[in-house]
C-alpha cells in the first residue's frame, strides 16, 4: 500500500502543470517539441522534488514504482497535450479520485463513536465500516452529479433496451476477456492469485448481507461515477478515456498484489473497466454502465454464496 500512495503522489504531482496550462489555454498554441520539452521538464522537477521530499521527511519513499509513476505519468502528460481536455472536469476528476481514496478514512467516524477495537476487528465489522464510509462518499458524489444523474435516468428510462442492448454486448466482451485471461494467469503463473477477489469471497462468507451492500449496490455506482463519470467528462479522446479509466480501475483492484504474477490479475480487472468505459462513451449516459456494474457484481455475489451452499451441504 505503501507504494501505492507514493505511486498516487507522484501522479497528482506530475498532474499540476497539466492542469494549470490548460485552465490558461497554453498548450493547445504550443507545437509538439514544446509539449516534449514541457514534458521532459517537469518530470525532472517531479524526480527532483520526491527525492527532497524523502530526505526532508525521511519517509519510506520506494524509489522504483516512484520513478515508474513518474515515467508512465509523463507519457500520459504528454497524449494529454496533445488530445483535447477539460481542464475544469480534469479537476473535478482529480478531486473525486482523491476522495475515493481517503474516503475509509470515513470509518474512524464510528469507530471513535462506538470505541472499536481495531485489534479484535471482526470481517463483519470491517464490513459494516466500509458500507459507512460507502455511503457517505455516495451522499458526496451525488450532491456533485445530482443535475448529470437526473438527466441520465430519464434518458436511460426512455431509452432502457438501447442502453441495455449496447451494455450487455460490452458486457460480454469484457467477460469473455476477462475469464480467458483469469485462466491464462493461473496456469501460467504458478502460485498467482487475485487477492482482491480473495478478500471479497471472505467478505461474503462472513458478512452476506454488508457484502451485498457494499459490493453488490454501493460499490458499482461509487466506482462508475469516480472512474467514468469523471474521467467521461474530462478527457475527450475515446481512447485515452476509455484506457485511462479501464485501466486505473483494474490497477485499484490489485494494489494488495505481492508478487508480479499477481499484479498480473490487472489485465482481467482492466478488461471489465474498459467495457464499462465503452458503455459509457457509447451511449453517454452512467447509468448504463451503472446498471450493469451491478448486475455483474450481484450476480457474482449470489453465485458465491450458493457455492459456499452447496459446500456445506
Amino acid at each position: 500500500m505503501d507504494n501505492f500512495m507514493n505511486g498516487v503522489f507522484a501522479f497528482l504531482f506530475c498532474m499540476i502543470p497539466i492542469i494549470v496550462f490548460k485552465i490558461k489555454d497554453c498548450i493547445p498554441k504550443a507545437n509538439k517539441k514544446t509539449h516534449l520539452l514541457m514534458t521532459l521538464g517537469w518530470a525532472s522537477v517531479s524526480l527532483l522534488f520526491t527525492f527532497l521530499l524523502m530526505l526532508v521527511s525521511r519517509s519510506t519513499f520506494k524509489i522504483i514504482p516512484t520513478l515508474i509513476t513518474i515515467a508512465i505519468t509523463s507519457i500520459y502528460n504528454y497524449f494529454l497535450m496533445e488530445n483535447e481536455i477539460d481542464a475544469k472536469n480534469l479537476v473535478k476528476m482529480l478531486i473525486i479520485f482523491l476522495l475515493f481514496m481517503m474516503s475509509s478514512y470515513l470509518q474512524l467516524i464510528p469507530i471513535a463513536i462506538f470505541n472499536i477495537d481495531l485489534n479484535n476487528l471482526s470481517m463483519e465489522t470491517s464490513t459494516w465500516l466500509t458500507v459507512f464510509s460507502d455511503a457517505i462518499l455516495l451522499m458526496i458524489l451525488f450532491l456533485i452529479y445530482r443535475k448529470d444523474l437526473i438527466r441520465d435516468f430519464k434518458d436511460f428510462r426512455h431509452h432502457i433496451w438501447e442502453n441495455m442492448d449496447v451494455a450487455i454486448k460490452y458486457w460480454l466482451i469484457g467477460l469473455i476477456i476477462m475469464g480467458t485471461s483469469n485462466v491464462l494467469i493461473t496456469f501460467l503463473a504458478t502460485g498467482a492469485q487475485a487477492s482482491n477477489e480473495m478478500g471479497v469471497q471472505t467478505m461474503i462468507h462472513d458478512a452476506p448481507l454488508a457484502s451485498f451492500l457494499a459490493a453488490g449496490i454501493l460499490a458499482p455506482i461509487i466506482e462508475e461515477l469516480t472512474f467514468r463519470k469523471s474521467f467521461f467528462d474530462a478527457l475527450k479522446n475515446k481512447w485515452l478515456f476509455i484506457l485511462t479509466s479501464g485501466l486505473i480501475f483494474g490497477g485499484l483492484h490489485v494494489i494488495s498484489a505481492t508478487s508480479w504474477q499477481d499484479f498480473l490479475f490487472i489485465i482481467p480487472y482492466s478488461s471489465l473497466g474498459v467495457a464499462f468505459a465503452a458503455m459509457v462513451y457509447n451511449r453517454k449516459n452512467i447509468l448504463t454502465s451503472i446498471s450493469m456494474h451491478m448486475i455483474h457484481n450481484v450476480a457474482l455475489i449470489l453465485l458465491s454464496i450458493a457455492t459456499m451452499a452447496v459446500i456445506l451441504l
